[in-house]
């Protein structure tokens, strides 16, 4: 089992006030002004909504046959064997990067790679800044996990998760 490091003081004031803000703009204000069905009714759509989206996009990117799982070596903070591009290029996939619609709708979050390396660049670039990635990760020897259609993706995420679902053997 992977052992996770603490969470500071910081962090869980953090956590517990965005908790808190989270709990009353959702929960305490709308049931204050609106109808209780009508609240839930919003709250089930916004929930379906949000996981849905997470669940066919970004969950693809990274639980995928293609995708490493790397162990993180010691604690405070954990550090792995590769250096941090290579290790996203190693646990990312991008997929359907042909397809402009999914492009689109995803907001160039099918180009995964790219948006977990360049986060502060602009997801229009994502496109062109792949064309170069694929360039010098071949020149370096280093995989660029990519499927080329959505549904490749899908069944390569459904064959991940069932083996991943297996019991650990000891």
């Amino acid at each position: 089992f992977q052992k996770y490091p603490s969470m500071s003081s910081k962090d869980k004031i953090e956590f517990w006030t965005l908790k808190a803000v989270y709990f009353s703009v959702f929960i305490v204000t709308p049931f204050l002004f609106q109808p209780f069905w009508k609240c839930v009714v919003g709250l089930v759509i916004f929930h379906l909504t949000l996981c849905l989206s997470v669940t066919l996009i970004v969950n693809r990117a990274h639980i995928m046959e293609k995708s490493s799982y790397p162990e993180p070596r010691g604690e405070n903070p954990p550090n792995f064997e590769s250096e941090w591009a290579i290790l996203q290029l190693a646990t990312t996939v991008n997929f359907g990067r042909n397809n402009k619609w999914l492009t689109w709708f995803s907001g160039c979050l099918n180009y995964q790679i790219e948006h977990d390396l360049f986060p502060k660049v602009s997801h229009t670039h994502y496109p062109e800044i792949s064309k170069i990635l694929i360039r010098t990760a071949a020149e370096f020897h280093i995989p660029y996990n990519d499927c080329p259609t959505y549904i490749s993706a899908l069944k390569s995420h459904f064959r991940t998760l069932e083996k991943l679902s297996q019991p650990a053997r000891l």
